[in-house]
């Protein structure tokens, strides 16, 4: 992520490129080189959008659209110091980020992408148009949030152990998927309360992280179920605030 710097300024002289096939190789190469490796496997981003009921499905889209999409890499993550701590200004300016070529930086802008998604999802409900897909992309920006690694730089340690802390509950998820179900819901009323609950589960993923580096180990599957299970209570909470049932 160090040579995030240079791939960006490498993609602002390439816009004026005049070979516009080579133009358009060149970036997406750059973009998948930048973009860092998927946050929880697929049964456990499952797992953690119960709340969506048979729509659950839609919360591993996100990651697919990695391929295809240059702007989407950059709203899995945020690249925080391990001393960071996440305020509601992060929040609002990453919003304007999300799904944007800008957001490819060395840092990411995951929590406005929480906060962006489920404006949309609120705004194309509101005008009576299909909206389902936007609240899947918030579950999967949730469960994102929950994932330690996903909320810290990405220096040799996150590297190291990203795989380990991507799987830690992928079978146990795929053999229960319910097993988040009791999570209760976080109490959200206003765009302000979410905007604070996505800063405390930030927080709490970067002590985590900031934990596990310290004692140079991967997370434990106690550890990984305590956090999936506060993204499954803050999603339960989104849906609420939003008005969707399943």
């Amino acid at each position: 992520m160090y040579i995030h710097h240079i791939y960006v300024r490498t993609y602002t002289s390439l816009l004026h490129h005049k070979d516009t096939t080579m133009k358009t190789i060149l970036i997406l190469l750059i973009l998948v080189l930048t973009t860092p490796t998927y946050a929880w496997h697929d049964f456990t981003h499952t797992a953690i959008a119960i709340s969506l009921g048979d729509y659950a499905f839609t919360a591993t889209a996100p990651d697919a659209a990695k391929i295809k999409a240059p702007t989407e890499g950059a709203n899995h993550y945020r690249n925080n110091p391990y001393d960071h701590d996440v305020t509601s200004e992060d929040v609002t300016t990453q919003a304007p980020l999300h799904d944007t070529l800008t957001g490819h930086s060395s840092t990411g802008c995951l929590y406005g992408s929480i906060l962006a998604s489920t404006r949309t999802y609120q705004a194309r409900t509101k005008e009576g148009k299909y909206a389902m897909y936007h609240l899947g992309y918030v579950a999967h920006y949730v469960g994102d949030l929950a994932m330690p690694l996903h909320n810290t730089i990405y220096d040799d340690f996150n590297k190291k152990n990203h795989k380990a802390f991507d799987a830690v509950l992928e079978t146990i998820c795929k053999d229960n998927p319910d097993v988040f179900k009791d999570a209760v819901a976080v109490s959200i009323t206003t765009e302000a309360e979410l905007i604070t609950e996505i800063c405390k589960l930030a927080n709490k993923s970067i002590k985590l992280a900031s934990l596990c580096k310290e004692e140079d180990r991967t997370i434990t599957e106690a550890e990984a179920t305590t956090q999936c299970t506060m993204a499954t209570s803050l999603l339960k909470g989104i849906c609420v605030y939003v008005g969707y049932t399943k």
